[in-house]
């Protein structure tokens, strides 16, 4: 975990939008998904849960520490869209890759004006691997139904940009 540490070098960065990325144009996205690696990762506090478990589910992905800047200002956002969208098959889960998230984890959550009530999972620098997160957070993947990447975001994202992306996956059919 130490090293993963050091990889994210850049999250508190500022200046310059988030990117999207998707492999295609979006209407060819059907075709081009690639299967989101499954995990099965430790809830903070206590449990775990996998990736498999929200098959059928559009779910948001995003890889964070408790010292990046972005991460703190999008964590309020996720908890709303979850909040509005939950109920339309949409949940977030997200996976710290701080050094000692098991202590780092606790005290955040203390600094925060409100609670969060998605799941927060300790990472592993094998799961960062798999899904190609190396030198900046935040980082978030959205998940289709199928349990595929339908769109990779690097930086903090904007409330309509997000939102935007997450109605359009919950509109596809199963």
């Amino acid at each position: 975990m130490l090293l993963m540490g050091a990889l994210f070098w850049a999250c508190g960065e500022e200046g310059g939008p988030a990117r999207s990325q998707s492999p295609m144009p979006e209407d060819a996205l059907e075709d081009t998904r690639l299967a989101a690696p499954d995990f099965t990762l430790e809830r903070w506090d206590g449990g775990s849960l996998s990736l498999s478990d929200y098959r059928g589910q559009v779910v948001l992905v995003n890889f964070w520490a408790t010292w990046c800047g972005p991460c703190r200002e999008e964590m309020p956002l996720f908890e709303a869209l979850r909040q509005e969208y939950r109920g339309e098959g949409f949940e977030v889960l997200a996976i710290s890759v701080d050094e000692a998230p098991a202590e780092a984890i606790p005290a955040y959550l203390e600094t925060l004006e409100r609670p969060l009530s998605y799941p927060l999972l300790i990472g592993t620098a094998e799961v960062a691997a798999e899904y190609g997160v190396r030198f900046q957070l935040p980082m978030t993947f959205l998940v289709d139904r199928q349990g595929r990447i339908a769109h990779t975001l690097v930086g903090a994202q904007q409330r309509e940009t997000l939102e935007g992306l997450v109605r359009s996956l919950l509109e596809e059919s199963e």
